[in-house]
This record gives structure tokens, sequence and C-alpha cells, in this order.
């Protein structure tokens, strides 16, 4: 009679924990966690727990990358659905300062947000998405740099990053720090990815941890990195940005010479005060009036969407990020900061990581943004890349390096062509780039 009821009042109190971890006014910290050794607990409290059985297994949290700022990175971890320990895949969003919730719920991720009609207007929801790459690795998607979706600094302005020392050290950080909460992973493969701005978070980062290995300082296992639509090297895409739209009829040939003078004009006179981040992308980026995310459908992401759903009460409890931070999928204020990393190059960085590890650049043929033409200028000959009788991309393949070119996407490559890029990231982490043979759609 005493160890029955002794037994149910313990079960009633891991019921209560569990509901109080659920609904707890404070972010969830994990650091403190990880550096006395209770990863059981770290992990316990991380997990979320969707009562819809709509959310396949994932946790969720913060990571402190910086105690004297106070600076955390908020994450969200699925491990891959179809198979344990597959190879871990980081997924960054660019932007500067857009959210990786935006590749989790709007490109690759295994929920995708929708819009409900209702009675009384339209809800915002999700539901199980099965084109998703975390059915066969590994997601971590992490919210970068610190300002960015929910990561935040205790510092508020003064503790954000936005050079690529500073936010290259924070993530760095935090992938240590990711180790030590989940071992496991620490015997299969790491591939740093992402798109857009992430051409240079991606690179940074990757760098930086092979210094590490190569001093025999870490075992991280890196295996290489994935970049989509990836801004990257600032002179030579500026410079090629009008020839995608000159190819389409969009601009004349004079227009095109024009904005090519321009930019050479822009880099020579090394003019950089008093400018804007804007006004600097524009600079590089607007070979025309308009800079389309898809010029095909001209359908940018809906990134209202997206906050909608990441600051329901129900989402912010099972991510354990409390009641007190506000979710934006994009940070004007943030953003705005990155005048002086806008026009850096990551080239030096990219091609040592190329002599190193395997790499696959893959780009939307209607990306507007990052064009494929400005990505790779320099590429003469693709071999085509077929579904049965229909071409569904590019790709040519040289020693560690992939690149491909996906038909009908823009710049959400993976929201666009979702079973393609599936494919497209499965042959790269399995083969190294695309297998003809072993298509199966």
């Amino acid at each position: 009679m005493r160890l029955n009821r002794s037994g149910h009042v313990s079960l009633w109190l891991v019921q209560v924990t569990l509901w109080l971890v659920g609904t707890c006014t404070d972010p969830l910290h994990l650091s403190p966690f990880l550096e006395r050794g209770d990863i059981k607990s770290a992990l316990e409290q991380s997990e979320v727990r969707d009562p819809q059985k709509i959310i396949p297994q994932s946790y969720a949290g913060f990571i402190t990358v910086d105690k004297q700022l106070g600076n955390h990175l908020f994450f969200w971890f699925f491990p891959a659905i179809s198979e344990p320990l597959a190879p871990v895949l980081v997924w960054l969003n660019g932007g500067p300062t857009v959210s990786s919730m935006l590749g989790l719920l709007w490109e690759n991720g295994p929920i995708r947000v929708t819009k409900e009609d209702g009675a009384n207007g339209n809800k915002t929801s999700y539901k199980r998405w099965e084109k998703s790459w975390a059915e066969s690795f590994a997601m971590l998607y992490i919210d970068n740099p610190v300002g960015t979706g929910y990561s935040y600094s205790d510092s508020g302005q003064r503790g954000w990053k936005t050079t690529n020392d500073g936010y290259t050290q924070d993530m760095f950080s935090f992938i240590i720090q990711f180790y030590i909460l989940f071992p496991d992973y620490l015997n299969t493969q790491l591939y740093i990815g992402g798109q857009s701005y992430a051409g240079r978070f991606v690179p940074a980062l990757a760098y930086r941890i092979h210094k590490e290995i190569k001093a025999n300082r870490s075992s991280i296992p890196l295996a290489g990195i994935y970049l989509g639509g990836p801004f990257f090297d600032p002179y030579t895409q500026g410079l090629a940005q009008g020839l995608f739209y000159y190819s389409l009829g969009a601009i004349s040939y004079a227009q095109n010479r024009n904005h090519e003078k321009s930019i050479r004009e822009f880099f020579d006179r090394n003019d950089t005060g008093g400018h804007s981040t804007a006004s600097f992308v524009h600079k590089l980026l607007s070979a025309w009036n308009f800079v389309e995310d898809n010029y095909h459908t001209g359908v940018p992401p809906d990134y209202d969407l997206v906050d909608n759903l990441m600051n329901l009460n129900r989402i912010r409890q099972m991510v354990h990020v409390g009641n007190k931070l506000k979710f934006t999928a994009t940070y004007p204020e943030l953003y705005d900061m990155f005048t002086s990393d806008v026009l850096v190059s990551t080239m030096p960085q990219l091609a040592e990581i190329m002599d190193n590890y395997k790499v696959l650049i893959y780009s939307g043929d209607f990306d507007g943004i990052t064009t494929a033409v400005n990505t790779e200028e320099a590429i003469l000959s693709t071999p085509c890349w077929n579904n049965g009788s229909t071409i569904v991309g590019y790709y040519t393949h040289i020693g560690g390096f992939c690149r491909v070119i996906v038909r009908n996407a823009g710049h959400q490559t993976p929201h666009d062509q979702p079973e393609i890029t599936q494919k497209m990231i499965m042959d790269f982490v399995r083969h190294g780039c695309i297998r003809q043979s072993a298509s199966k759609f």
C-alpha cells in the first residue's frame, strides 16, 4: 500500500515537473546543465513535447555562447526520423538576421507552417512535412547571429556581433557545447550549411573548425559544407549580377554594362562611409528596378506566417523560450549594423575548405537575388541532371566540389523544389554529388 502510494506520488511529481518545464516564463538555458555534467536533465528539459504528436522528436532551447555579454543562441534540433545517428546538418538562414526557423518551417524542416481559413479569420498552424531533409539527416536549426529570431543578449545591442570574427566565435562556442549535449553524434559526420548570407557564416565557421582540427585541439567530425544561393564574394557577384537579367531580356546590354561600371567604381572608391547595409546590398544586387526572390513566380517567402507561428503560446511553451522574448523572422535594426561586413569576401576561407572537405553549392535557376550566374559565371559546361525524361537541374562534380543548379526554383530553393533538393542533399552527403542512377522519383 505504501509502495503503491509512493509510486503514484513519484509519477505525479514527474508530471508536475514536465508541466512546469513546458510553461516556464523564462527561457531554458542549457549551458549551466552542461557545465555541471547534468546531460540527462538538459535533454529531458529541452525535449519538445507536442500534444498533437505532429512534431517529430526534437529538442530546443538556448546555448550560452558568451558568458561575459550574456549571449544566447536559440536552436531547434531534430534527430533523423528514419535512421539513428545519421550525419548532422546545420542549417543557417542568411539575411543577415533572417531566422533559421524560416528554413525549418518554410524550406526543408519536418514541419511546415500553414494558414487555414476559419470562421474567425485565418488561423496559423503547422503540419507534418515528409519531404524534409530530416527524414534522412539530423537537422540542427540555429538562430544566428545573436539578436536574430529568438537568440538574444543580456547586454542588448552591445552583445550583437556583426563582424566575421565575432559571430564565428559565438557559433564555434555553440558547436562545442552541442557535442557535449549530444556526444553520440561525434561518431557521425557534420555538414554545415545554409543559404544566402550564410555564404559568410558557413565558410567562416567551417574554417575555424578546420584550424582547430589541424592543431589537434578538436575532434569535431566536420565532413563538408553546403551553400544555397550563397553571397560570399561581393565584388565578383555584384559585377555579374546584371548578366542574369540581361540574359532574360529584362535589361539591355547598355544597362548591364552600366551596372558593371558602377560596381567597379564603387569598389575603386572604397566609399563605405555613411552608407547602410541596405544601400550596399541594393548597390551590389540591384541590376534593375526589382530584385525577385523567384523571378518566375514573383512570390517571396511568407515571413509574417513564420512570425505568427513562432509567437503562438503553445509553440513558445514547446520550444522553451518563455513568455518574455518576441520572435521576428527578420530584424531590420540588427541588419543595418552589418554595413562593414557586407563587403568582406569569404572566398579565402571557402577555398581552404574546398581543398580539404566536400563542398556543395547549389542555386535555383530563377533566383534573382544571388543568381546562378553571379554565383559561378565561370561554369562553361554543365552535364544535365535527369529525372527520367525530365531535366530537373544541372551539375558539375570536380574532386570534392559539387555545383548544382536546380530548375524552376528561386532563392528559397528547398521550398520551391522539395523533392529535388531532398535527393540533392542525400546524394551529396552519401556520394559527393548527384548520382543519376540513384534517382527514385
